[in-house]
C-alpha cells in the first residue's frame, strides 16, 4: 500500500507544509524590519529558500513591504538591474503609480516601461534601460537602482524587507562582456548603497558557502556588513 510522503522536498515549502523555525524567523523578521544586513548560507536543498520566504511573509504581517529576487536568474548585469528595479516599484500594486514611480525615481537613466502579458492575463510591468550601453553607463544605473529601495521605503513611509536569493551570483557580473566594472566593483555599489539604508532591511542567502565566505573576507566590500 503506498504512502504519501508528508515531506515537501526540492522546492519551496508552503505555509503549509513548513514546520518549526519560529524562533528563527521572528528573528530575522525583527532584523529585517530594523534595518539589518544578513547573510543566510547553506548548502542548497536545506530549505534556505522556504526560511526567506516565510520571513519575508511575517515582515509583511508587521508591516512591511517584502520582495525577493534571485540573481542566478538573470544571465547579465544590466538584465539584473532591470529585473531588481521591476521587483521594487512592483510592491505598489496600482499599475499606474509604480510607472509614475520609475519615471519618477529613475528618470535620470531614462527606463523604457511596458505592459506585458502575464499569468492568467494579468499584465505585467517590464522595464529595460537601453541607453545603458557603456561601463559607465552600467555604473551610473546600478546607483540610481540599488538607491531605489530607500526612495520607494520612505514614499511608502513603511519598512523594506529585500531577499536576494542565490547571491553570490552578482560576482559573476564583474565579467560582463565588458559591459560591467571589475574586481568586486558590482559588491562595491551594492554595499555602498545598502549601508545608509536605515529603513531598508537585506537577506542575502545563498547556496554555495564557500564563495559566500569569499564574499565576507577581509578583502571584500561586504566584510564585516
Amino acid at each position: 500500500m503506498p504512502v504519501d510522503n508528508p515531506f515537501v522536498y526540492g522546492e519551496v515549502v508552503p505555509r503549509s507544509a513548513f514546520v518549526d523555525r519560529q524562533a528563527e524567523i521572528d528573528r530575522l523578521a525583527g532584523d529585517l524590519l530594523a534595518g539589518q544586513k544578513v547573510f543566510l548560507i547553506s548548502p542548497r536543498r536545506y530549505g534556505k529558500a522556504s526560511l526567506g520566504r516565510r520571513v519575508l511573509l511575517e515582515a509583511e504581517r508587521r508591516g512591511a513591504l517584502a520582495i525577493e529576487v534571485t540573481v542566478s536568474s538573470y544571465s547579465s548585469y544590466v538584465a539584473f538591474l532591470e529585473g531588481y528595479a521591476r521587483a521594487l516599484v512592483s510592491v505598489e500594486s496600482r499599475s499606474d503609480k509604480a510607472l509614475g514611480w520609475l519615471r519618477e525615481m529613475l528618470g535620470a537613466v531614462r527606463p523604457e516601461v511596458r505592459m506585458e502579458g502575464g499569468e492568467a492575463g494579468n499584465p505585467r510591468l517590464a522595464v529595460s534601460f537601453p541607453s545603458a550601453r557603456t561601463p559607465g553607463d552600467v555604473s551610473r544605473l546600478a546607483e540610481e537602482v540599488f538607491a531605489l529601495p530607500a526612495r520607494i521605503a520612505e514614499a511608502r513611509r513603511r519598512p523594506l524587507a529585500v531577499a536576494l536569493d542565490e547571491f553570490q551570483a552578482i560576482a559573476a557580473f564583474d565579467r560582463d562582456g565588458g559591459r560591467a566594472p571589475r574586481m568586486h566593483q558590482v559588491e562595491h555599489a551594492l554595499r555602498a548603497a545598502v549601508q545608509h539604508q536605515r529603513e531598508v532591511g537585506y537577506v542575502f542567502s545563498g547556496s554555495e558557502p564557500s564563495l559566500m565566505e569569499a564574499m565576507l573576507g577581509r578583502s571584500r566590500p561586504f566584510y564585516k556588513a
